[in-house]
């Protein structure tokens, strides 16, 4: 690393970090629920201006998004729902960097369990809290903080660097990343600042939803007899998927998935997430719906996965009614593809270093049991490694993210962004 430029840089960050925790404040305080995330693109807008960027509006067509063959339906329509793509043109032709960040939070409920307003930005401690404080507006304003910081510093970046502030990674990111991918741009790598605290992350898994109809038969509670619970024959079904979660955790394992806190020697998982059946305690269920989330290591197919499904649900169906009137399942929502980068890369080896150079500690590799927006760089060739700050309470009560760790994200990239456009 040129140490000159780094330390201008540096100067710079921490003169104005008062300003960016500020701004983080301004933006957890902009509801941006995935599906209604214009107001906060808007403010984004007016940020990216205010840095110089060249500012790019994304926002492409439904026909052309399901064009692509890994795009799905995400259950919201793109209108009034932009991407915007910041550009600060390089001097010559040194290698390009994307930024990306997402600006969607899931909902808030229950609202009554948070001991802060979700959308209050409050400090306590070192940590601001609020829903996507950590999830993951906390990444954005430490990319803003870095880019913020080499602006000031006058750096002159030799390649294009990008700030992709993007929609809907909630639900898949078909409107938002995959959009900004077929938009395309000369991207030599990417970093996305998840907040992936403990390691460096450089693969997730592929993962489906399915949904599962059982057919009854209905008739007052009190002629029960007469009837089929929809429910009491979806049972069998529902213990085989939970057999079927414990067999696939046995056999298919891999170091990467295993290495991040809290995964406790699973690398994929098959949950059952809702299950509904029968609309009134006095009438034998006539439909009972089970909705359910598979996910997949890389090296594993899609079809593969798919069949397993669909032999599992159909060696239960054995009773004599579910034999008559078989199970329907539908492939609907989440359909990722998972992602595996080499970590052997340099854009990996150099987010490493300076988060090592920041923390003291150099971070390993490892694999999100969840799926990211990687994939999509993935899928056009791009190298990319995530990485962000530290919180807890993500999707919960009372979601928090460290304020001291987004300073260390925000210098590690200001470290990266040098060394990879000024290699040695």
């Amino acid at each position: 690393m040129t140490c000159g430029r780094y330390a201008a840089a540096l100067a710079a960050l921490e003169r104005d970090w008062s300003g960016q925790v500020a701004l983080l404040q301004e933006m957890v305080r902009i509801p941006s629920v995935v599906g209604d995330e214009g107001k906060v693109q808007r403010w984004v807008r007016e940020r990216f201006a205010a840095l110089g960027l060249d500012v790019q509006e994304i926002l492409l067509g439904e026909e052309r998004l399901a064009a692509h063959p890994t795009a799905f339906d995400t259950g919201f329509p793109g209108a009034g729902r932009p991407n915007f793509r910041g550009r600060w043109a390089g001097t010559g032709d040194g290698p390009s960097l994307v930024l990306n960040a997402h600006v969607d939070v899931v909902p808030v409920e229950p609202v009554d369990a948070w001991s802060v307003d979700p959308w209050g930005g409050e400090i306590r401690g070192g940590r601001l809290y609020g829903r996507g404080a950590a999830d993951m507006k906390g990444g954005w304003i430490a990319i803003h903080a870095a880019l913020a910081a080499l602006r000031a510093s006058g750096y002159r970046p030799p390649g294009d660097l990008y700030f992709e502030s993007v929609v809907e990674e909630e639900a898949g990111g078909v409107h938002g990343t995959l959009a900004c991918r077929l938009e395309p741009i000369p991207a030599d790598g990417m970093i996305i600042t998840e907040p992936l605290w403990t390691h460096v992350i450089v693969a997730h898994p592929g993962i489906l939803y399915f949904r599962l109809r059982v057919e009854g038969r209905s008739t007052h509670a009190a002629l029960a007899q007469h009837g089929v619970s929809a429910l009491l024959e979806a049972l069998p079904i529902v213990a085989a998927l939970e057999a079927l979660d414990r067999s696939r955790a046995r056999a298919h394992r891999h170091p990467l998935f295993e290495r991040l806190p809290g995964c406790q020697g699973r690398s994929v998982h098959l949950n059952l997430g809702v299950c509904r059946a029968g609309d009134w305690p006095s009438t034998v269920p006539a439909e009972a719906v089970i909705e359910a989330r598979v996910s997949y290591l890389p090296g594993e197919s899609e079809a593969a996965v798919r069949d397993e499904i669909l032999e599992t649900v159909r060696a239960a169906a054995s009773t004599p009614w579910l034999v008559e009137h078989p199970p329907e399942v539908e492939w609907f929502g989440w359909r990722g593809q998972p992602w595996q980068q080499d970590p052997a890369h340099r854009l990996v080896g150099l987010l490493q270093q300076a988060v090592g150079a920041e923390r003291g500690s150099v971070p390993e590799v490892a694999a999100d049991t969840a799926g990211l927006d990687a994939r999509w760089a993935g899928e056009f060739g791009i190298p990319c490694a995530v990485f962000g700050p530290y919180g807890e309470q993500i999707h919960g009560v009372d979601e928090w993210v460290d304020l001291d760790s987004i300073r260390v994200v925000a210098r590690s990239l200001l470290r990266t962004i040098i060394d990879w456009q000024h290699p040695r």
